[in-house]
């Protein structure tokens, strides 16, 4: 429910009407500020002074002073007695509020939140139906008449600091004011919230959880969980405010109406690592609803949220401008249009998005869908999977004309119509560096355009074909699609096909966050500009990877300085890749996971004997930089001389891994090439756990080379066991492996 300026000026005008009677009371004593320690009964004399004499929490908050902590021990705190619906906790300008304490601290730093819970509850009549933890997980728990709001802090700054509690059981179902803010009402506020969850409370109009209008609050790792607002805002609502929202979650909360994580009218909002996932709005906006906002969203997931009668399953934006980056929407849903994403009169800018199975049940734009001369811009985005009944499987536009750069659309589907990748009614998009593979309808599997709709495609692949400068219709020889993996194997005919002038000024990396720009020397450049050339689609391919016992820089696997770990290498390469192992001890797991494996890849070729500074190939030295593979998953294997190496399986202690190598299910292109192998012990009761220590093949023919196989043990095939399978050995020594009931080759 929104309130006039005039209301919050009525408001407003009371507050300081009030500030100023205040002034003419009789001044209290001074008092230096301290810490004042409360408990949910009061104890000794209750003056606060100690644990031993604390004082309620009402208490501390009523006599605390500018520069005042507050330390709450755990248990349950009420605002005030059955029927006193007004009681509320007030916030103070220079109070910081902490819970979390055991009640024995003499250090803020020896608090635990999350162990000793601090709860602030608005179950006045202590009725509610939370199952004895004192915590209601959802709305429906509420009984009886509970507080309006739990918590106040009008014309609160950041000064007003609230940290460490569980806020729950606010019923804010009166009228006007007391129908907004069921866990926290919040107004010409701003202050610092770290290290709360909002749960189970309940408004009847707007912000079950929090209701903020005219405020900067700063919330810092904050959960908002089953709460419920009879109109918008299920977890939170934001009035011309301007909020900084950081590690928040927003779960499992409803808003009737719209905005069932957060519904937002005309705020600045920054979140950063912030997730919405299966908040329901009966209307629109099942993760976020937003009017005329401007957002401003990195690394934020969208995932399960619903718009069950309405529009934008993860988001609805309508009017504002707002920025997404690093930002995934995943198996949202909605009923009209957009299952992930809903634009109407808006233009966001959208870098390193990922859309993956949203669907719409009976409308348009499965991933997104934009309506009223909407013109985003979309950079390094993927459309996967997404699914809409009628028409726009991956992507809808009516009367917008978006621009599209370096965009893979693969495996979306408009089930009863048209347009399974691309919809477009009087739209006109320019689409650039885009690959168009895979997705299907019963018209126009790619791209359907409708009335006046002239889209500008070019340096793009289009499968069955578009007219344009630089098109081509090529399979792009995705990773592995079925997987999801879109990724391009480094055959494909998309790799320096792009145009490098499309790109926009400051994008540097791809999708995966590696380079943009990357000349692969085998392939002819074939896209326009000056090499290297950019590649079609989301994702730059590049030749080599490179893993490192541990992550180094941002972990991307494009350099030694920002290697990857081995296992991370394996599951990113596609065919044509290699990866480049430095010296050192590898464990395909963590102790306990014996089924952990180094699981080899058709057409990547895995090279060891790194230092971890060499530019090409033919400057490692396998001999020397001994690249281990071990199933010593436990890490306590016998190793007097200290190599690491299982000298003979008597060395092998506890519970290593099965197999420390597959190759089952590849073929030749699957190289491994200088490593030794040990401390694989397959040693279970089935089959295959009980086959091929070092490495187990089944229909698997990878290369080896340059490989010890020792001290690994099995049932059958202690070293290597081969089952339909015919693995090339080059270089290799198998040596001191053992095999209680077959060779131990």
């Amino acid at each position: 429910m929104l309130f006039s300026r005039h209301s919050f000026a009525r408001l407003f005008s009371a507050g300081v009407l009030i500030l100023l009677l205040a002034s003419f009371l009789p001044l209290q004593p001074a008092r230096a500020a301290g810490v004042r320690y409360a408990a949910p009964t009061a104890q000794g004399s209750g003056d606060c002074s100690s644990w031993a004499n604390a004082c309620t929490l009402q208490t501390a908050l009523t006599n605390a002073v500018s520069g005042d902590e507050i330390w709450v021990k755990a248990g349950v705190h009420y605002p005030g007695t059955a029927g006193n619906r007004a009681a509320t906790f007030t916030l103070k300008n220079g109070v910081a509020v902490y819970g979390g304490f055991a009640g024995t601290e003499t250090s803020r730093s020896q608090r635990d939140w999350v162990v000793n819970k601090t709860i602030l509850s608005g179950d006045i009549d202590k009725n509610d139906a939370h199952g004895g933890d004192y915590i209601n997980e959802s709305a429906s728990q509420i009984v009886g008449s509970n507080a309006y709001h739990v918590v106040t802090g009008s014309l609160t700054d950041s000064t007003a600091v609230l940290d460490g509690f569980v806020i729950t059981a606010g019923q804010a179902n009166g009228s006007v004011y007391d129908s907004i803010g069921g866990g926290m009402s919040l107004q010409f506020s701003g202050p610092t919230l770290t290290n709360l969850t909002f749960s189970g409370n309940l408004a009847s109009t707007s912000g079950g959880g929090i209701y903020n209008a005219y405020g900067q609050p700063v919330l810092n790792n904050v959960t908002f969980s089953g709460n419920q607002a009879n109109a918008e805002g299920g977890g939170m609502e934001n009035y011309q405010s301007d909020l900084t929202l950081t590690q928040v979650t927003f779960s499992d909360n409803v808003a009737v109406t719209s905005g069932g994580g957060m519904f937002n009218q005309s705020g600045n909002l920054t979140l950063t690592n912030v997730t919405f996932s299966n908040n329901t709005a009966g209307n629109d906006g099942g993760g976020m609803f937003n009017q005329s906002g401007n957002l401003t969203l990195t690394n934020v997931t969208f995932s399960g949220n619903s718009a069950n009668s309405g529009s934008g399953g993860g988001i609805y934006n309508i009017g504002g401008s707002s920025t997404l980056i690093n930002v995934t929407f995943s198996a949202n849903n909605a009923d009209a249009l957009g299952g992930g994403m809903y634009n109407n009169n808006s233009n966001p800018q959208l870098t390193n998005i990922t859309f993956f199975s949203n669907y719409v049940v009976s409308g348009v734009g499965g991933g997104m869908a934009n309506e009223g001369n909407s013109n985003p811009t979309l950079t390094n985005v993927v459309f996967r999977n997404n699914y809409a009944l009628a028409y726009g499987g991956g992507l809808y536009n009516d009367s917008s004309s978006l621009t599209l750069v370096n965009v893979t659309f693969n495996g979306n589907l408009a089930y009863n119509d048209s347009g399974g990748g691309i919809y477009n009614s009087d739209s006109s998009p320019t689409l650039t560096n885009v690959i168009l593979w895979g997705d299907s309808a019963p018209s126009g599997a790619e791209i359907y355009n409708a009335g006046s709709s002239a889209p500008l495609v070019s340096y793009s692949d289009i499968q069955g074909g578009y007219a344009g400068t630089g098109n081509i219709n090529a399979n792009p020889l995705f990773g592995n699609a079925a997987a999801g993996v879109l990724r391009l194997q480094l055959a494909s005919p998309a790799i320096d096909a792009g145009n490098n002038a499309a790109v926009p000024s400051g994008i540097i990396t791809d999708l995966d966050g590696n380079p943009r720009f990357v000349d692969i020397t085998a392939v002819t450049d074939t896209g326009s500009g000056t090499p290297p050339i950019v590649d079609m689609g989301a994702y730059e391919a590049f030749p080599v990877l490179y893993a490192d016992l541990t992550t180094q820089g941002n972990g991307k696997c494009y350099a030694w300085e920002h290697a990857c770990t081995l296992q991370t290498a394996l599951g990113r390469a596609v065919a044509g890749q290699e990866i480049w192992v430095k010296a050192g001890v590898y464990y395909p797991g963590a102790a306990g996971n014996r089924a952990a494996t180094f699981q080899l890849k058709s057409g990547v070729a895995v090279y060891g004997g790194f230092v971890g500074t060499e530019t090409a190939r033919d400057q490692r030295n396998w001999a020397t930089n001994l690249t281990i593979l071990s199933g010593d998953i436990d890490q306590n294997d016998s190793n007097t001389d200290g190599n690491f190496i299982a000298e003979t399986p008597a060395d092998v202690q506890g519970s290593n891994a099965y197999h420390v190598v597959t190759g089952s299910g590849t073929d030749s292109t699957a190289v491994l090439d200088g490593f030794v192998i040990t401390a694989g012990r397959a040693n279970g009761s089935n089959f295959p756990d009980n086959h091929g220590g070092g490495m187990y093949n089944y229909g698997g023919n990878p290369a080896l080379a340059n490989i010890t196989l020792r001290g690994n043990s099995a049932m059958y095939g202690g070293g290597i066991y081969n089952k339909s399978s015919s693995p090339i050995l080059t270089d290799v020594i198998i040596s001191d492996n053992s095999a209680s009931s077959s060779s131990g080759y």
